[in-house]
């Protein structure tokens, strides 16, 4: 009877690949790939700031969110953080480095893009105000001169 390899033998219900993912740690941009997609570890500041995001969304949006919702506003959150932690790097290192731009600032540019566009599918939408004309402005800004 053949020898069976490795990756023949069946797995054991314990064994380490079945395991649940690990929880990421991001330490800096580097790791943007783990921000968008992984579980983050709750006691990190970053997890703790993306769990903020989600709560004020949600609440803005009025804590009923179907399923599709909950997921824009996860993508939304993740985005911003992306985004803050790409303004971090340009605040702290030049943005302009060896006659090229620093990759931080397409991030944040990309980034920022996204979440707004994420924001605009959710259906959040700028607040418009009412801008008074130039002479009901000065009218009440000075009241009515010609009396005078």
């Amino acid at each position: 009877m053949p020898k069976l390899r490795a990756k023949d033998r069946p797995k054991r219900p314990d064994s380490a690949e079945l395991a649940k993912p690990k929880k990421v740690h991001v330490i800096h941009g580097g790791k943007a790939s783990s921000l968008l997609t992984a579980d983050l570890d709750g006691r990190t500041r970053l997890a703790k700031q993306y769990k903020e995001q989600v709560e004020a969304l949600e609440r803005h949006l009025g804590n009923d969110l179907t399923p599709s919702q909950a997921r824009l506003v996860d993508q939304a959150a993740r985005l911003a953080l992306l985004g803050g932690i790409a303004w971090q790097e340009l605040i702290t290192n030049q943005p302009f480095s060896k006659g090229g731009v620093s990759p931080a600032i397409e991030t944040f540019i990309k980034a920022t893009q996204q979440e707004r566009q994420v924001l605009i599918a959710l259906g959040i939408e700028r607040r418009t105000k009412d801008i008074p004309d130039l002479s009901n402005y000065l009218e009440k800004k000075y009241g009515d001169t010609n009396n005078n």
